[in-house]
């Protein structure tokens, strides 16, 4: 299957129900591939630092990459949308640590 182009990716996350759907696919996604820890008290943690050897900007974002690629999300369109949402650089951590969905489906960018 062919990639999405930008313009359709644009289309596809500006469609606040398309979004949750890709924000929670992509947070399951992440989940399952970050670094992360339990502390103390049973919460769990995500980070990006697990492999010193990775080129750091890839090692922020590779994760985020691959699940684009695979579903066929122009991953650099879709990087530009969540950073100026989020008003920043985003890394793998940070979105699985700073988005949430609630349970009516609205989307909280921290």
């Amino acid at each position: 299957m062919k990639s999405k182009s930008a313009r359709q990716t644009i289309q596809y996350l500006l469609d606040h129900n398309q979004e949750g759907h890709f924000i929670y696919e992509l947070q399951e996604y992440l989940k399952k591939r970050a670094c992360h820890f339990e502390d103390d008290d049973g919460n769990v943690h995500y980070g990006c630092d697990c492999d010193p050897e990775e080129d750091i900007v890839l090692k922020r974002k590779k994760h985020f990459i691959n699940f684009c690629n695979r579903i066929h999300v122009d991953w650099m369109t879709a990087d530009s949308i969540l950073s100026l949402k989020m008003s920043r650089f985003i890394s793998d951590c940070d979105l699985i640590n700073n988005i949430e969905i609630d349970e009516k489906g609205r989307i909280y960018y921290k």
